[in-house]
C-alpha cells in the first residue's frame, strides 16, 4: 500500500511516517502535492537550462583529461576555430546550389 492510500484509508501523517519510515513533514509534503496535483510525481524543478549538451560536456572533460593544463580560453578558441572551419566548408558545397534548394532550408 501506498503513502496516498493510508491517507485515504483515513491514517494520520504520524502513523503514516511511523509505518513507512518516512519523516512526518515529507508524508505531508506528499500528501499537498497530491492534494494539489492529483499525483505524486516529481514536480519540475527552477533553474537555468544547461547551455551544452551532455555529449559536449563529455568532449570538454575528454580533452581536458589528454592536456589538463589547457585553459578554458584554450579551450573555446579550439572549438571556434574548428567549427569557423566546418561551416565554411558546408557553404562552399552549397554556393553553386540552385535558389530553389537554398529556399528549402531557408524558411
Amino acid at each position: 500500500m501506498n503513502l496516498v492510500n493510508f491517507h485515504k484509508a483515513g491514517e494520520g501523517y504520524k502513523n503514516i511516517s511511523k509505518r513507512l519510515g518516512i519523516p512526518a513533514p515529507t508524508v505531508k509534503t506528499i500528501i499537498q502535492i497530491w492534494k494539489k496535483y492529483g499525483h505524486t510525481k516529481t514536480l519540475p524543478r527552477s533553474g537555468r537550462l544547461r547551455k551544452i549538451t551532455e555529449r559536449a560536456a563529455r568532449k570538454l572533460s575528454q580533452e581536458l583529461r589528454t592536456n589538463p593544463k589547457q585553459t578554458a580560453g584554450d579551450l573555446k578558441n579550439a572549438h571556434t576555430s574548428r567549427h569557423k572551419a566546418a561551416r565554411l566548408e558546408y557553404a562552399k558545397e552549397d554556393v553553386n546550389k540552385s535558389n530553389e534548394f537554398l529556399n528549402k532550408i531557408v524558411v
